[in-house]
């Protein structure tokens, strides 16, 4: 009986410093898990992109971001963060993750 493949889901970035943590942590479970499934959750910076192209990872994007800070950016924050839940239950429903990792 074959061991199952564990299923990974590796939530952040934005950074650089946030991101690549993640990446090498991912590289790593790959070395000692190279069955496994990794996926990259991300909000979608320029960086987040460069980074990642640059590896063999699947990665999706959330629009969600932070509460603004004045009333007028309040409806584009609320259908952005609308849209962020819709996105994450469609990738949980893809990658059916056994492990959540936020950087």
């Amino acid at each position: 009986m074959g061991r199952k493949k564990i299923s990974f889901l590796i939530s952040g970035g934005g950074t650089g410093g946030h991101l690549w943590p993640g990446v090498v942590l991912a590289q790593t479970i790959k070395s000692i898990l190279p069955d496994s499934k990794i996926i990259f959750f991300v909000p979608g910076q320029k960086v987040d992109k460069s980074i990642l192209e640059t590896t063999n990872f699947p990665f999706f994007v959330n629009q969600t971001r932070s509460f603004p800070g004045s009333l007028d950016k309040i409806p584009d924050f609320l259908s952005k963060f609308f849209n962020g839940c819709m996105e994450t239950i469609k990738v949980f429903n893809f990658s059916k993750p056994d492990v959540v990792i936020g950087l």
